[in-house]
């Protein structure tokens, strides 16, 4: 089984003993430059990631994904949910 299916199983269990609203508050957030951070730090960014293309697939309304270089090989990815990500390129 991949990771991606491990995280997928794990966010379900998430679903099933939190409420939407902890969840959004957990995983809409600005989680930074992603570049070598540790493996927790990928495990919940991993949970993020999925639980937020769920809810833009359910609400819609509630989300604007947006991305932007805002410098040379600088890539800086938001919704206007809260979630925001941004990762480094350079050489």
């Amino acid at each position: 089984m991949d990771n991606r299916m491990h995280l997928k199983l794990e966010l379900d269990e998430l679903k099933l003993s939190s409420a939407e609203e902890e969840l959004n508050s957990r995983f809409f957030k600005d989680f930074g430059c992603i570049n070598f951070q540790s493996d927790e730090f990928y495990h919940e960014l991993g949970l993020a990631r999925l639980w937020h293309e769920e809810q833009m697939k359910l609400h819609p309304e509630q989300h604007k994904l947006e991305s932007a270089e805002p410098y040379r090989c600088y890539h800086v990815t938001q919704c206007k949910c809260g979630y925001k990500e941004a990762c480094d390129s350079s050489d």
